[in-house]
């Protein structure tokens, strides 16, 4: 599961990962977790390649999963960058990483949150801290946080959607 590559072209991944002694030893230009590879559980759905929704009745632990070829790790910490735009009103995102997909996801860490509020498409960006798990990590999970009963525009929603591409990951270069 140790790829050793400069560009993936099937998933438009780009990175390099080397295995060594007690570990990874990792010279990641980038990750790039196409938006169309993220699969919904918990009662999470896509309309589409970019457009995630997260419905009234969903599992609290809802959301989309996008599994790496190779495992990660980030022993400087990283930047997680983004498009989106809110539908509807203000969302939420949260970023995870795991382990693996579950039930193996064990250890994960939260890369951060995003709050999305505009009906256009923005970039974000969030800089997370430095994670020395030596086995890595292969899971990248998409949270949209939301409270069911939220009212946006004066209207109970019955379902939350946000459209989010271009995501990438860039580990920050240890010093």
């Amino acid at each position: 599961d140790i790829i050793n590559s400069s560009k993936n072209s099937s998933n438009n991944q780009s990175n390099t990962v080397t295995p060594t002694q007690g570990g990874l030893n990792q010279s990641i230009t980038e990750v790039i977790a196409p938006s169309g590879d993220f699969f919904g559980f918990g009662g999470a759905t896509k309309i589409d390649d970019t457009t995630f929704h997260l419905p009234i009745g969903a599992d609290w632990w809802a959301g989309f999963r996008h599994e790496q070829e190779a495992f990660l790790s980030f022993p400087s910490g990283g930047v997680l960058t983004f498009d989106a735009t809110a539908i509807g009103g203000p969302v939420t995102v949260r970023f995870k990483y795991e382990h693996y997909l579950y039930p193996n996801n064990t250890p994960a860490f939260d890369l951060g949150t995003q709050l999305v509020s505009s009906d256009s498409t923005n970039t974000y960006s969030i800089t997370f801290p430095a994670n020395t798990y030596t086995y890595g990590y292969k899971a990248l999970i998409l949270f949209i946080d939301t409270d069911e009963t939220q009212s946006l525009n004066g209207t109970l929603t019955e379902y939350t959607k946000v459209i989010v591409s271009n995501i990438k990951i860039v580990p920050l270069l240890t010093s």
